[in-house]
């Protein structure tokens, strides 16, 4: 998430991804990831007006995680 340079929980995928499985995932390794992560690349802030209740939302979850955390965990097998 490029305002708050952190990762955050989506409630909606996870459920696809373990359970309606409606969309198609890839495996991708943490190199990849980095060479396409956003937060390299530099990602444009969301509307911070039409966007105002996720900001808000996603500010205050207790679960932010630091992008080299959740690499870290990919690479350690902790997914």
């Amino acid at each position: 998430m490029p305002d708050t340079w952190k990762f955050h929980l989506n409630e909606r995928l996870r459920d696809d991804f373990f359970m309606a499985r409606d969309l198609q995932y890839e495996q991708v390794t943490v190199a990849k990831a980095k060479a396409k992560a956003m937060i390299d690349a530099g990602l444009e802030p969301v509307d911070e007006e039409l966007m105002a209740d996720s900001l808000t939302r996603w500010r205050s979850e207790p679960e932010q995680f630091d992008p080299e955390q959740v690499f870290a965990s990919v690479v350690a097998g902790l997914r």
